[in-house]
């Protein structure tokens, strides 16, 4: 299941909740006022529906948290295998996706690279996780193992079909649909 919500917690946030249920939340403050954040959605749908996570949450700017593993609960010895899936050079940050399918993607900034080291989606890297300074688990002691030019690491858009129950809005609706009584919602009761 796919749920979107302008509110991520709090007394109206509706995301942290649902996603608790074990349903994909997207935070969306602004609403899907982009094309780019529904198909995002559906990317990350696809990828989480093969082994779905309780507590995952796509974050508005594309990024995923999940509310269930805590900073504690990290081994911060535990060298992990991944792949670049994104980079944003102007900020300086990016996103691994993990070679074991049930690890959520882990962020990483370029600080934590080798000393001049330049990554492009797609480099094989091994690395650690611990608690970064915001709380959140990150990626560092990151080493290149196997570095590329390719940046093809996304899914295919030729069309896939991706089927799934959706619903929007209502917590009580989403209980409803997190046990099977319901297939769909919406906030105009269409």
């Amino acid at each position: 299941m796919l749920f979107f919500d302008d509110a991520r917690d709090g007394k109206y946030g509706n995301c942290e909740p649902v996603s608790s249920l074990g349903v994909l939340s997207v935070h969306t403050p602004n609403g899907i006022y982009e094309e780019s954040i529904w198909h995002n959605a559906l990317e990350h749908y696809k990828e989480w529906s093969n082994n779905p996570m309780p507590g995952t949450i796509v974050e508005w700017d594309n990024s995923i948290t999940t509310i269930i593993e805590s900073a504690t609960s990290v081994d911060v010895d535990k060298r992990h295998v991944g792949s670049v899936k994104f980079i944003n050079r102007e900020k300086r940050f990016g996103f691994i996706q993990h070679k074991e399918s049930n690890k959520k993607d882990s962020f990483f900034h370029f600080n934590d690279l080798p000393n001049g080291a330049i990554v492009n989606e797609g480099d094989e890297l091994v690395f650690n996780l611990a608690p970064a300074r915001n709380g959140k688990i990150a990626a560092n002691n990151i080493e290149i193992v196997n570095p590329t030019t390719s940046t093809a690491n996304g899914i295919s858009s030729n069309g896939d079909i991706i089927e799934m129950r959706t619903f929007s809005m209502n917590l009580p609706f989403a209980a409803l649909l997190a046990n099977g009584y319901k297939t769909i919602e919406s906030r105009n009761g269409t």
